[in-house]
This record gives C-alpha cells, structure tokens and sequence, in this order.
C-alpha cells in the first residue's frame, strides 16, 4: 500500500535524523565535561602554582627582611601552612598527578624534597638562640629557597603550556566535531530532498493519469486507465474504471434511443418532405411568376436543411448540448455527428 511505501522511506530518514541527534548531544556533553574539567584541573592548577609561588616567595621575603633588619623576629607560621596546603592540592591534581611530562616530574621533585625542610625552618626560625645563629639561619634558608622557586617557576610554566595544549585540543575536537555535524546534517538534507523528489514520483505520475482519466469520463470519454498498482492509486483506478464502464453503457442506451428517434423522424419527415416537394413542382409548372418561383426556391432550400438535420441526427455518435441565450440547452447535431469533445468546443454536456 502507499502508506506502507512512504512509511519504508521516511523511516531511514527519520532514523539518520535521530542518530545524528543522540551523536550531536553527545558530543556537546564530552565538549562540555572536557570545558568542565580544564577549568576545574588545568586552570585551578595554575592559580594555585601562582599562589604557592606567591606563599614561598614571602617567605623567603621573610628571611630577606630579618638579616636587613635583625631586631625584629618574624612569624611565619600562617604563610607556611598555605604553602604546604596549595602544595598537597597541587600534587594530587590530575594536570600534575597524571602528567608524564619529565621536566614536571623534575621541578615537583625538587619542590617535594626541598620544601618541606626550607618551611619547617622558616615555622621553626623564631625559636633559635643568638643573633648570629639566627643569622646564619636566615641566610640559609634565603639560599635553600631559590632552587624551590627556580623548580616553582619551572612548574608553572609547564603548568600553562598544558592548560594552553588542553584548551587548544578541545577547540580543535569542537570545530571537527562541528563539521562532522554539519556534514552529517547536510548528508540527512540531501537524503531529505531524495526522498522528497521520490515520494513525488510515487504519487505525481498515478495522480495525474487519474485526474485525466476523471475529467475524460466526466466528458464522456468511456476510455479507461491502465494503472497495474496494488495501492489506493489502483483502487482508484479500479473505480475509475468502473464507472468509465457505466458511463460507456448509458451513452450507448441514449445514442440507441437517439436512434430510433432519428429512424422515426426520418420515415415520417421524408414521406412529408417528399409531399412537399411534388406540390411544388406542380405549382412551379403552373405559375411562371417570378415572385412564386422565389417563394419556391426559399421553400426548397428549407426542405433541404430540414433533410440534413435528420441525417445529422441519424449518424449522431455522442450526444453533444450547446447552452443558448437564457440558459436553455440544445443538442448540437453537427458537433454529434462529428464526435466532437467537450474540451475542445463551447459546447456541454
């Protein structure tokens, strides 16, 4: 059937519509958990490298300001617990944690083996003895500090390139997976467009050669319509048929019926047209008058369009009415006799 046929070619359509949708909205949700994950890791990871930098650079600014002025001891306890905590942040993150990068493995080794003793000094440099121990102290741990910061400034480069390598890897996933949705998307409308074009196929073609097929039967044409179809096209074509069949019947039954009639019209008019003309040869044999002849010769001319409009009726092979002034219709005898179509005359039927 035809909605079986037009279900069969939508059904592809809609199916590739519905996979490339399920594929758009997972691509977006891997875009957006890849989005999520570098501003959670990758950028959270570089403020924090920038805050632990800024934490052990005050303390060693700490130990710069004790040997510049010796007879204040500094505290340092609140800038060294944020140092170890950014610290352990910073190491269990995924952007450090899970990075096989060799020069990162390398600035977080020297940070990890030389932090934990610079900051302990630093906690633990109110409680020496002596000004010059107190000293000495200091400037150890002003030259123990550079290496850490060296490793720390390392750190956070590396750090950046990685959050820059990531963000740059994510726009160029979004912009291919961006033209493969749009390819996909063009793919479905050409595939679209195809099965458009063939369900116009399918349906134009058995559609016009009904509508002809009508408009001939609803003139009179008995002709039917050869549609070898098993759909609704070729039930209507089955009942087009049919009735093409009774139409046929009923102008055979009306032209047999205006045959008889011709038959009739013709024995009797003859045997009265034939009267008629005797008369007048008579009275044209009686009278030499010019104005009797005249009368004569319009009286033959009618007896000889009376004679052709039986025999116009008589070889009538459709019936064919012509409108009049004032709505009256008539049977047009000589666009009968010719077979004349509906379409192409004034005439109706």
């Amino acid at each position: 059937m035809l909605r079986q046929r037009l279900i069969l070619i939508s059904i592809p359509v809609i199916g590739l519509i519905i996979l490339t949708t399920i594929l758009g909205l997972w691509f977006l949700q891997v875009m957006l958990g890849r989005i999520q994950h570098l501003n959670d890791q990758a950028w959270a990871t570089v403020d924090r490298t920038n805050q632990f930098n800024a934490d052990v650079h005050d303390c060693q600014k700490v130990m710069h300001e004790y040997l510049s002025h010796p007879d204040q001891v500094p505290a340092a306890d609140a800038l060294v617990d944020s140092a170890r905590d950014t610290l352990g942040l910073i190491a269990q993150s995924s952007v450090v944690k899970d990075n096989p990068n060799p020069d990162l493995t390398k600035a977080m080794r020297i940070i990890t083996d030389g932090l934990p003793a610079f900051l302990q000094g630093v906690q633990d440099f109110p409680k020496t003895s002596g000004a010059d121990a107190r000293h000495t102290e200091a400037a150890r741990l002003v030259m123990s500090a550079e290496p850490i910061e060296a490793a720390i400034g390392d750190l956070q480069q590396i750090v950046r390139d990685e959050a820059r390598n990531e963000q740059r890897q994510i726009a160029s996933s979004f912009r291919y997976g961006l033209l493969g949705l749009s390819i996909g998307f063009i793919l479905i409308l050409n595939m679209v467009i195809l099965s458009f074009i063939r369900v116009i196929s399918t349906v134009q073609r058995p559609m016009d050669l009904l509508v002809r097929t009508a408009r001939s039967v609803d003139s009179g044409d008995a002709a039917g319509v050869d549609l070898d179809r098993d759909d609704e096209f070729g039930q209507l074509a089955d009942i087009l048929n049919r009735m093409a069949k009774q139409v046929q019947a009923t102008e055979e039954s009306r032209l047999a019926v205006l045959g008889q009639v011709a038959t009739a019209m013709n024995h009797e008019l003859n045997n009265a047209i034939n009267i008629i003309e005797l008369q007048l040869k008579l009275l044209s044999r009686q009278s030499d008058s010019p104005q009797i002849q005249t009368h004569i010769k319009k009286i033959n001319e009618t007896i000889q369009r009376m004679t052709r409009a039986v025999e116009a009726l008589r070889q009538a092979r459709r019936i064919v009415l012509t409108d009049y002034p004032g709505g009256t219709k008539m049977l047009d005898l000589q666009r009968s006799a010719e077979s004349v179509s509906v379409e192409d005359t004034p005439a109706t039927r």
